[in-house]
């Protein structure tokens, strides 16, 4: 993975980028963007009915999703999924998926509040929020969100489409697989195993592996029992 679609060093006067989502997590999204120096033209792209013509934060809302259709001849060049992961990953997935077939490039987008070493890769349409830490050695997978406040620490590799949640932490060497949920608050020990899809609870302390597909919760982090 390459940080080279960072902004911090993309030329952002030349691109002009859609936000694919208007709702909480988008403003979060945008207020990274506007925060950023130099930031291009900016839309939002947004299914809610009756949203077309309003703003967000007053970024214009352009249509829904059949914007895309037109988004290059529009002048558009880039875009970042908007979409939250509170249990919805696929959804993320999905609209991730529209941009690229689209013909636009994903944008990774770096708060300028975050800390972010220059020795860690973020992928195509990651997302760093305000307060993260990123550290040395860590890959970030495209589309992957760290969120507000959280820390990645030295080493770690986080796939496509992960959600870290404000405030958690993934100490040295831990592997989070694709579409995976890491809750807000959780603590996963250093050189453990998140496997893909897989959920952590809000404020879970995971000291063992995790399956492909597991949930767990509590202190330490246990299966959670399916509901009766």
């Amino acid at each position: 993975m390459s940080a080279s679609d960072a902004p911090r060093d993309a030329p952002r006067d030349a691109i002009a980028c859609l936000v694919l989502g208007g709702g909480g997590h988008g403003k979060v999204v945008l207020e990274a963007l506007l925060a950023a120096p130099g930031v291009g033209r900016l839309g939002v792209l947004d299914v809610r009915p009756g949203t077309r013509g309003q703003s967000v934060m007053g970024v214009p809302i352009l249509g829904d999703d059949g914007f895309l259709a037109r988004a290059g001849v529009e002048g558009y060049t880039h875009f970042v999924c908007g979409v939250g992961a509170a249990g919805d990953n696929p959804r993320r997935v999905a609209v991730f998926d529209k941009g690229v077939a689209a013909g636009l490039q994903p944008l990774a987008v770096c708060h300028p509040a975050a800390v972010v070493s220059s020795h860690a890769g973020l992928g195509a349409g990651a997302v760093v929020l305000a307060a993260a830490v990123v550290n040395p050695g860590a890959a970030i997978g495209a589309n992957a969100i760290v969120n507000t406040a959280a820390v990645v620490e030295h080493d770690c590799v986080v796939g496509e489409h992960v959600h870290l949640a404000p405030r958690c932490c993934l100490l040295g060497g831990v592997k989070v697989g694709a579409g995976a949920v890491i809750g807000a608050g959780a603590i996963v020990r250093q050189g453990v195993g998140i496997g893909e899809n897989a959920v952590v609870a809000a404020g879970a302390v995971v000291v063992r592996d995790v399956p492909a597909g597991g949930r767990v919760a509590g202190i330490p982090a246990k299966a959670m029992r399916p509901a009766s």
